[in-house]
Order: structure tokens, then sequence, then C-alpha cells
């Protein structure tokens, strides 16, 4: 989310920066791709996360499931 959020910043700034200065275009850039080397970065480091825990992805789709069922019934 931060990284989509830092890729349309920075995309607005490169495009305010080619109407005020055009020469400076590639130097905006930089920004743009900082931003989607830290996307891939958190990817990466979610699925090392998920690797490393001891309970199954069944056992915690189970247990979220629960928990929205048990949101469910006390909403009603």
């Amino acid at each position: 989310m931060g990284a989509a959020y830092g890729t349309a910043k920075a995309g607005a700034g490169i495009a305010s920066m080619g109407v005020l200065k055009p020469e400076l275009i590639m130097k905006s850039l930089i920004p743009v791709v900082m931003a989607g080397i830290l996307g891939i970065y958190g990817m990466i480091v979610a699925v090392i996360l998920i690797q490393k825990s001891k309970i199954n992805i069944k056992k915690k789709l189970k247990l979220n499931n629960n928990i929205r069922f048990f949101k469910l019934k006390l909403k009603n």
C-alpha cells in the first residue's frame, strides 16, 4: 500500500517537473524506481514471514473465518 502511494506521489511530481523544468525529468524518475523496489521488498519479506510461521495456512484461514462469523453474529 505504501509503495503504491509513493509511486502515485512520485508520478505527480514527475508530471509537475515536466511542466516546470523539463531538463530534470530523468532525475525525478528515481523516486518511482525506489517506490517499486520498496513494494518488491515488502512482498519478499511477507513471503519469508509466511514460510517461517509455525501455523499452516489452512489453520490461519479457518481462524480468520471463525472471527468473521463471530463478528457477524455480534452485529445481528
